[in-house]
């Protein structure tokens, strides 16, 4: 069983996962998914640990003047920090490794050849080049000098599997339409969105790199009833996935917040295994596929 505690401002201070199933007597806690998360005045998440208590590293959440996290930094050895970018309307941009100037995912010679050749130089001077200034943005003039050089050579060698560099694409309406990595390689994937008119996602295609072009590799679309999930179709029409819906709380199918209590979903039984779903109010449990993302 999960047991979660909060501070007195309703924020998620710190999650434990025990044997037992009685609150009362939870049993043995698995410290290696337990998680502590600290936050400012404010509500931004200032430091968080994931695992054992005694040797999990600490990760560190720099807020900028927007609320907008960058970096975050992992304390471990060499140290794992990732930059985050984002547009004038808040979205998430972009997401890298620090230290990875080529976006490949690793912190090497190819990159420290990147940044010593815009070393010395300025936005808006020839030759500069924004990725290889990845030291933490200070006020004033944008440059590559020695703080990234110093940055980069502590994280030399790193090699951060899965953690390319990638993009998000947002519509005029703020709404996630594309991620894709900025470094193809053989099995890469990128993943694009759709919506209708009131927002509702109602379809999802995920594509993979074969080393020259991208593939279409899975569709899936979504069947909505207001704004509740009925059905998960794949691209030839076949049902992955079957949501019901009864009366919530409230006594409604709508209710307070648009939202009925979830029933268990029903899918082929060939990909379903159980895993605890939480609905707007209520717990469930309800079988899922293992390809559902």
């Amino acid at each position: 069983m999960d047991l979660w505690q909060y501070n007195d401002r309703n924020e998620l201070t710190r999650s434990e996962r025990h044997a037992g199933t009685d609150p009362n007597s939870p049993g043995t806690e698995d410290t290696s998914l337990r998680r502590v998360y600290a936050y400012d005045p404010i509500g931004n998440r200032t430091t968080s640990k994931a695992g054992d208590p005694n040797s999990a590293p600490l990760t560190t959440y720099t807020s900028n003047n927007l609320n907008q996290y960058d970096p975050v930094v992992t304390a471990t050895t060499p140290q794992t920090g990732q930059r985050l970018k984002y547009d004038l309307d808040g979205n998430l941009s972009e997401a890298y490794v620090t230290g990875d100037i080529n976006g490949d995912g690793n912190v090497d010679a190819s990159d420290l050849g990147a940044l010593l050749a815009a070393y010395g130089t300025c936005e808006g001077q020839q030759g500069y080049n924004p990725n290889a200034n990845i030291s933490p943005n200070n006020p004033g003039p944008q440059c590559v000098d020695s703080a990234d050089l110093g940055l980069l050579l502590s994280l030399y060698g790193l090699q951060a599997t899965g953690a390319i560099r990638a993009k998000f694409t947002w519509d005029a309406e703020n709404r996630l339409v594309g991620w894709e990595p900025l470094a193809f390689v053989s099995g890469a994937k990128k993943v694009e969105f759709k919506y209708d008119y009131l927002g509702r996602r109602i379809e999802k295609k995920v594509y993979t790199y074969n080393g020259s072009s991208w593939d279409l590799s899975e569709t899936r679309r979504f069947i909505w009833n207001d704004w509740l999930l009925l059905l998960e179709l794949d691209g030839d029409g076949n049902v992955l996935r079957k949501l019901t819906w009864g009366r919530d709380l409230s006594g409604s199918l709508g209710g307070p917040a648009a939202s009925g209590a979830c029933c268990p979903s029903r899918i082929p039984m060939a990909r379903r295994r159980r895993i605890p779903m939480t609905c707007a109010t209520s717990t469930c449990m309800t079988p899922t596929a293992t390809s559902a993302r």
